[in-house]
């Protein structure tokens, strides 16, 4: 009779530290998979900053509800050629070491949001060049989130938005801009799951 309450005991604490190490495990993926998703802030020059502080006079080239698109200036150009030289590398050579081979970048922008979302697409990356605003007349405070599921209202984050310094979000997640005006530069890289290097020495 003791011997089988002693086999019952043992079998409950067996199941007991399975159920905790099963959940353990469960809770530790989902923090790294949280932790992968968060935003990355590429520290920017001072001569890349002093060109994003810039005030530019801007062509207005179209309207989509809060979004203003502007026509690229000169400056515009240097910020995403010195970009494209500072940031671009690195940025690959961290995809790469992720297993992923990445696109050309696109350049979108510049462009004005005063209120609403911009998703980072599945297997993209993007990156926020923030810029000076051109319709406030003074540079205000923006309030902006990250949503690192854009499925997922609920789980946002205040988002550090400094003029200068350079914001990259991975795909699916997004960023909302509660109050603007806010305006940037933005730039897209797709990725793939990198080729298998095993005839590399071949």
């Amino acid at each position: 009779m003791i011997h089988s309450h002693f086999l019952v005991v043992v079998i409950y604490i067996k199941r007991n530290i399975a159920t905790f190490r099963d959940h353990y495990t469960s809770e530790l993926l989902s923090n790294v998979k949280v932790e992968m998703s968060n935003p990355i802030l590429l520290p920017a020059t001072e001569s890349m900053q002093e060109l994003c502080r810039q005030k530019q006079e801007r062509e207005l080239q179209n309207v989509r509800g809060p979004l203003r698109e502007y026509k690229a200036t000169i400056t515009d150009t240097k910020i995403l050629s010195r970009f494209e030289n500072e940031q671009a590398p690195n940025i690959r050579r961290q995809a790469l070491h992720e297993g992923k081979s990445v696109s050309n970048g696109r350049n979108y922008g510049p462009r004005e949001l005063d209120k609403g979302t911009i998703a980072s697409p599945e297997r993209t990356i993007t990156v926020f060049i923030p810029l000076a605003t051109q319709t406030a007349s003074t540079q205000r405070f923006s309030k902006v989130l990250y949503q690192p599921d854009k499925d997922k209202a609920e789980v946002r984050q205040l988002l550090p938005w400094d003029v200068g310094n350079h914001i990259q979000i991975p795909g699916n997640s997004r960023i909302v801009v509660e109050e603007g005006p806010v305006c940037f530069d933005m730039v897209q890289y797709d990725w793939e799951p990198a080729k298998s290097q095993e005839s590399k020495d071949e």
